[in-house]
């Protein structure tokens, strides 16, 4: 019994690094960036007029809307709530925190899930967004819970509100994390694969695994659907462009970028998985360069490991990762 009051003692001292660099975060100003300066904008106009957001002062936002929406209330409480707003961020930083390590504690056991966690809480960039005005942030929040109460679903063997009231959660949160980021609708394919693979395993029938992928991944589409069409009408009224009309398939060298692109991605997999290469790059279309090479064996390695992950865990957020990498 002390064995164990002990071990847990020693895992609450475990937290207590990222707590506290979390809550190093807080301040009482902003931090300006472009992007930073357009989410407070359109936050702002939503909170004085919710039926007409405006991005410094044009009705075309072009950013999207989740996360304005979020803060969006802290401007009607007060003119300047960047204190609110830096607390609001460590909320989310420790929601984050305990939703990872619920994802993990799912598949691997809290041994991993405690390491995860920790990992995560001193990772630079989540701090970083966790300071920063920006998006990323709720979009990982809502990503996680979604992906939670997603697993919690497929994992259900009940019908009623056991099975029911998760599928809502994931639903919701995939709307918002969605509307707060476009690329996450990314894990609808993960959704779909994971329903796949547990149908090809025989552990959900064909109907559930319908009835799921449709309640999880409509209502996302219909808000950013919406979302879209409002903007792209916005955009229309100003002769300015928008995220979508910028893909343009019809130029000579359309081909040369989808190429270039793929270069590039494992450029981004190599940099990021080998020590000390995060700041080398190789000159545009060199893949006979001694970098990109480099970093084609280490994707081919970082394919591999995922393959064995994504095959044991069925998880959808790992499955939808090449979906989104790309």
């Amino acid at each position: 019994m002390d064995g164990q009051s002990s071990r847990l003692a020693n895992r609450h001292w475990f937290y207590i690094l990222p707590v506290l660099m979390v809550l190093a975060q807080l301040h009482l100003w902003w931090l300006p960036t472009p992007d930073s300066t357009s989410y407070l904008s359109i936050a702002r106009s939503l909170a004085s007029d919710p039926l007409h957001p405006t991005n410094l002062g044009s009705p075309h936002l072009y950013y999207q809307v989740g996360y304005p929406l979020l803060i969006a209330p802290l401007f009607v409480l007060h003119h300047n709530p960047f204190l609110a707003i830096s607390i609001l961020h460590c909320l989310i930083a420790f929601a984050v925190l305990r939703l990872v390590y619920v994802w993990v504690d799912s598949s691997y056991g809290r041994h991993h899930a405690v390491i995860a966690t920790v990992l995560v809480g001193v990772n630079g960039a989540f701090l970083y967004y966790t300071r920063m005005a920006l998006s990323e942030l709720p979009s990982i929040a809502w990503t996680l819970l979604a992906v939670v109460c997603f697993n919690k679903t497929l994992r259900s063997s009940s019908s009623g509100s056991r099975y029911g009231i998760p599928l809502i959660f994931t639903a919701l949160a995939f709307a918002a994390a969605c509307v707060t980021r476009y690329a996450n609708l990314c894990l609808a394919a993960g959704f779909a694969m994971a329903c796949l693979l547990q149908l090809w395993k025989g552990r959900i029938s064909l109907g559930k695994a319908m009835a799921v992928i449709a309640v999880a991944v409509l209502p996302a589409m219909a808000c950013v659907s919406r979302v879209v069409i409002y903007d792209y009408a916005m955009s229309q009224t100003l002769s300015t462009g928008t995220y979508f009309t910028s893909l343009d398939i019809t130029t000579p060298s359309f081909w040369f970028n989808i190429i270039e692109m793929g270069r590039l991605r494992i450029s981004e997999i190599g940099r990021l998985s080998i020590p000390g290469m995060l700041h080398t790059f190789s000159p545009a279309g060199a893949w006979l360069n001694m970098n990109t090479m480099l970093f084609s064996l280490a994707t081919a390695v970082t394919a591999g490991g995922w393959t064995r992950l994504a095959l044991k865990t069925g998880d959808p957020w790992i499955l939808s990762f090449p979906v989104y990498f790309i």
